[in-house]
């Protein structure tokens, strides 16, 4: 998917790598994070319609399973557990992007002024 695009699907990793990207502005785009089997994309869009902050292309051969919104949401009833594990793969996946992004944050800060955070 594209950066600004929407689509109401959560993408699950299967194998290979994926390239999690941001447009520069300057005509570039820069490599944020790779995807490898497990993960997840798409999150954020999947949980409230909203566009993609990142765009995600796939690093040579790769196999991605998509489960759309609605579906998972029909599931409700008669698979509760089924969605209840999605919902906490969610929950980790976004847990580990802020902690990926505290780090840089933290790493970031800490270039700039490397006394900072000491006392």
């Amino acid at each position: 998917f594209a950066e600004g695009s929407s689509n109401d699907m959560l993408f699950i990793i299967m194998s290979g790598r994926f390239a999690v990207s941001r447009d520069t502005g300057r005509g570039f785009s820069d490599t944020l994070h790779l995807l490898g089997q497990g993960e997840l994309a798409g999150e954020s869009g999947f949980l409230d319609g909203a566009p993609h902050s990142a765009t995600l292309r796939a690093v040579g051969d790769a196999v991605v399973l998509t489960i759309e919104r609605a579906r998972l949401e029909a599931m409700l009833i008669d698979n509760p557990i089924i969605v209840y594990k999605v919902m906490r793969a969610i929950v980790y996946s976004i847990r580990e992007i802020t902690r990926r992004m505290n780090q840089q944050h933290l790493q970031m800060l800490q270039y700039i002024n490397p006394d900072c955070g000491r006392f």
